[in-house]
């Protein structure tokens, strides 16, 4: 009775040694993970500040007579909230701890013509907690663009 002699499988040694690489591997990628979270998070806020302030500017838009008193305060660095006559029509937005308000509280509303009523380019600044990013939100008076950069 004669076994064979070639034995296939790996050695303990070979084992560790792939553990190991892995291991690095994931060492190196998960801080590059947390900043994409961070930057997901940046880009997501910016995003959905700047469509509720369309959703404001449509409604001052299609108002019909005098202009309803709409605002979108951002009363806090870390959300806002969105209201008619003082009332909210969506439930307050709080930023993801990642993101804040760069800069003094706001308030913004527009006319009957979707152009801020405030008659000056507004600027609302977004920025990552860890200071490693920022979104700006830029309401143009002529026009009443809304745009991210």
């Amino acid at each position: 009775m004669m076994r064979n002699a070639k034995h296939r499988g790996f050695t303990i040694l070979e084992l560790i040694i792939v553990v190991a690489v892995i291991s690095i591997a994931a060492a190196l990628a998960v801080p590059k993970l947390g900043d994409w979270t961070a930057e997901q998070d940046l880009n997501n806020t910016a995003r959905e500040l700047a469509a509720d302030l369309r959703l404001l500017q449509q409604l001052s838009i299609n108002s019909a007579g005098p202009t309803p008193e709409l605002y979108l305060r951002i009363a806090s660095p870390y959300g806002y909230i969105t209201t008619v006559n003082t009332k909210a029509i969506q439930p307050k937005r709080t930023f993801p701890a990642t993101v804040k308000l760069s800069g003094a509280a706001t308030t913004v509303s527009f006319t009957i013509n979707g152009i801020p009523k405030q008659g000056t380019d507004m600027t609302i600044v977004l920025a990552r907690t860890d200071g490693k990013g920022t979104k700006r939100i830029i309401v143009q008076a002529q026009t009443g663009r809304i745009r991210i950069e």
